[in-house]
């Protein structure tokens, strides 16, 4: 901790000696009641202009040592929220309380630490408990991370709040976060005496409550909130008992249909005409019932669902203040405005206001547009880009493993995202991995957010998902090119087109992980750390995602160093929150926004670890066309294909070969038998030194290649449930991805993509290969034999 904070940490309760004297000064003879005014302003001020990566300026609280009639008046303001950026000032501040009780009476709000993802130690739970209990009497906010305790391995888990039994009378609102995945039963705030609370926050829970008994009514509850959090279907009925509710805050947060399905709307619809406030990130419901819901005049929403409602007419009959949230990776079209601007929606609103991170400099070019289009009327239209940086900015830091809140007010944000990225690292990464990565630009590709029509609580076995094979091979030249290359886009673009399992290649070479495929490295800068970068900017962009990243060592073997690097890359407390943190296969509303490990290698030399990630590291076997491993705490089954050096020694032979293993496998995934199982089918290969990948893949000679053969399998079984498909010169043929996600596509026409066909195999950014490509087809300047060079290339590769 910098020395600057600990400065900090001493100002934040200094005022037990004796006050200064400095009776002479005019400032002396400032009422109390204006220093007290002075003294919040600052304050306020203080708290507004924090920012991701600066810290406050925290000079202000010498303020109250000016002179001896300011003491009073600063000590009052200073106390009224009281926060822990260390646990040791925990019980300082405890040891403060007890030795000077009056100071008990100033705090109104409290932010106590949590070690989120721990267990927090008994000693610190008691002496937050006994803090809570010294100022009860006044406290108005809590806001606190709690531990989630199994009780018994038949019950729910509960919470172990640091709030003791009894009346807490001022105490309005709570606020909660927790990483706890398991399911958690919802505590009596009414047994802990707390029945006046108005405002209720869940960050992060997995909630039900026992139907056996009704739930305790909080009869003063007008406002409730859950963030990243999985309600099972009782919640909605307790939710709904409370009389008085008002605001609802819904943000990442799905139901669990155990019963029936249900959602935010059947709360809304219960409280018709009483819900006067609603904040929504995203729903997988029919957004058809917001215009039934009268009552409702302030609505703040993504951007995302803003233009869903224009196109469904959905908007609320009351609806008088409109907030649009826009994160800095999205940039708003203007058409969607202007569609807005001819509805006669703005003829209802007083207020329609875009929430925007004042770095968004896409948006705020536009500003000037979007106010000449949107003021007409009586409507009042802004750009609200006052506040603090909100590029990904949480409510919560880290400081360790502490939870630190750093920016309470002024706006929301997603639980647990990890404190920004830094801007500088990302840049680094993307230049470094820009080979492999290509060039990250918005795409408008509707498969670039195929996942956003499904349900949270879909599994991944139940979906079909276009994948790559060796996905980082698009730009590899030379005379190796014609048995490397076996992709023709840059990964962004796969990512765009539909693409979510990735296929990556690693080696360790001098401490650092590099990408290869066999021995061949496939830049000499990029590293596996600037990939997954790339893909943490990429979530970014699409947070209704999920990405598998399939990750084998094929160059040298799987060291404890390269282990560990790995293992540092996706637990790291500036990027766990890109990773799901399990062993298991997650669902789709768990893996949103976050990338799933499979690991073709395992963390044995690793002491003392978590593994995270799918372990796929035994029994995978080698050029096999059907076989399966089991894996995860549930022993779950992977049904792969994987046979790779087919049979045949021309084109029509080789595809003929490889098309009959991938097949069998489809028919295995598609036929019921084992629907809760995930299935990888290779459609990749190649035939010794006679048949490369891309003929394999694209046919060659009026041959056709094994991916039309695929998409005319897929078409023919449309709506079936197919597995992970991996091909090879996936941006060759625009139909692959469509055809794995059953939309409809024309089996008779001529493959067209977005790769640029090409007859050598030495183009400096991936051109495809066209329809003649073949090992012949090779370019060289001097004459050495094809069929050398195929046999040097094969021996360098390990498919």
């Amino acid at each position: 901790m910098s020395g600057e904070r600990k400065r900090s940490i001493k100002l934040r309760i200094p005022f037990i000696g004796s006050k200064p004297d400095n009776s002479k000064s005019k400032a002396a003879t400032l009422p109390n009641e204006i220093l007290l005014q002075i003294f919040r302003g600052v304050e306020r001020l203080r708290m507004d202009c924090t920012e991701v990566g600066r810290r406050p300026n925290d000079h202000v609280r010498s303020l109250p040592l000016v002179c001896r009639m300011w003491f009073d008046a600063g000590q009052t303001v200073l106390y009224e929220l009281v926060e822990f950026p260390t646990v040791s000032s925990v019980f300082k501040f405890h040891r403060t309380l007890v030795r000077t009780p009056r100071l008990c009476k100033l705090v109104r709000t409290l932010i106590l630490p949590g070690r989120l993802g721990k267990r927090c130690p008994e000693k610190l739970h008691k002496t937050m408990i006994q803090i809570v209990g010294l100022v009860s009497d006044n406290l108005e906010e809590l806001h606190v991370a709690t531990d989630v305790m199994q009780t018994s391995p038949e019950d729910a888990a509960r919470m172990v709040l640091p709030i003791p039994v009894g009346a807490h009378p001022n105490l309005t609102s709570l606020e909660l976060f927790s990483t706890s995945h398991a399911l958690t039963a919802l505590p009596n705030f009414v047994q802990l005496g707390l029945s006046n609370l108005q405002s209720l926050a869940f960050h992060g829970f997995a909630l039900r409550w026992e139907r056996s008994f009704p739930y305790p009514i909080l009869p003063h509850l007008t406002s409730i909130s859950f963030v990243s959090c999985h309600l099972s279907s009782s919640i909605i009925s307790v939710i709904s008992a409370h009389p008085n509710l008002k605001k609802i805050t819904w943000r990442k947060t799905a139901v669990t249909p155990f019963i029936e399905l249900v959602g935010v709307s059947d709360i809304v619809m219960a409280y018709q005409g009483t819900i006067t406030h609603l904040d929504l990130d995203r729903l997988n419901e029919d957004l058809g019932w917001l215009k039934r819901a009268s009552g409702l005049q302030h609505l703040v929403i993504s951007y995302g669902l803003f233009s869903t409602l224009l196109d469904v007419q959905s908007y609320p009959p009351d609806l008088r203040t409109l907030v649009i949230r826009v994160p800095i990776f999205y940039t708003p079209e203007m058409s969607h405005f202007e569609s807005f601007a001819t509805s006669g929606i703005q003829n209802h609103l007083d207020q329609l206001t875009i929430d925007v991170c004042k770095h968004h400099t896409k948006l705020l070019q536009h500003k000037e547009q979007l106010t000449t289009l949107l003021n007409g009327g009586t409507m009042r239209f802004l750009v609200d880009d006052s506040r603090a940086c909100r590029c990904m900015a949480p409510v919560i830091a880290f400081t360790g493993d502490l939870l630190h809140p750093v920016a309470k007010y002024g706006w929301s944000v997603p639980f647990l995202a990890a404190a920004a990225l830094d801007q500088a690292q990302m840049d680094g990464h993307l230049a470094a991995g820009a080979a492999l990565l290509g060039s990250f630009e918005q795409s408008t590709d509707p498969l670039a957010g195929w996942m956003s029509s499904q349900p949270d609580s879909t599994s991944l076995t139940s979906l079909s998902i276009p994948g790559t094979h060796d996905s980082l091979t698009w730009n590899v030249t030379g005379i190796v090119a014609a048995f490397t290359r076996t992709q023709d886009i840059s990964l962004f673009k796969q990512l765009d087109g539909g693409v979510r399992f990735i296929d990556l290649r690693i080696g360790e070479v001098n401490g650092m992980v590099n990408l290869y495929h066999g021995s061949v490295r496939l830049d000499e800068t990029a590293q596996l750390g600037d990939i997954f970068w790339g893909l943490y900017r990429w979530l970014d962009a699409h947070s209704t995602e999920t990405v598998v990243v399939s990750v084998k060592v094929d160059n040298g073997t799987s060291t404890a160093s390269l282990q560990q690097t790995v293992y540092d890359l996706v637990t790291g407390p500036d990027v766990r929150d890109y990773w799901v943190q399990s062993a298991a296969l997650p669902t789709l509303g768990e893996a949103r926004h976050k990338a799933v490990l499979l690991r073709r290698f395992a963390f044995d030399q690793l002491q003392s670890i978590t593994p995270i990630g799918i372990d796929a590291s035994l029994g995978w076997s080698d050029n096999n066309a059907a076989f399966s491993i089991v894996y995860g705490p549930n022993s779950e089954t992977i049904y792969i294909e994987d046979f790779y050096n087919v049979e045949g020694t021309d084109v029509a032979a080789a595809v003929a070969s490889k098309y009959a293993a991938l097949s069998a496998n489809l028919d295995l995934a598609t036929g019921g038998q084992f629907p809760d199982q995930l299935f990888l089918s290779y459609a990749s290969g190649y035939s010794g030194i006679n048949v490369n990948p891309a003929s394999l893949a694209q046919g060659s000679g009026g041959v056709q290649g094994v991916n039309s053969m695929a998409i005319s399998y897929l078409a023919g079984k449309r709506g079936a449930r197919f597995g992970v498909v991996l091909f090879d010169f996936f941006g060759s043929d625009s139909r692959l991805a469509p055809a794995v996600l059953s939309q409809e596509v024309d089996v008779t026409a001529s493959p067209t993509g977005v790769a640029t066909p090409s007859s050598t195999s030495t183009g400096s950014h991936g051109g495809g290969y066209g329809s003649n490509a073949a090992t012949s087809s090779i370019s060289l300047p001097y004459p050495i034999s094809v069929s050398l060079i195929a046999v040097a290339a094969l021996s360098l590769l390990s498919f």
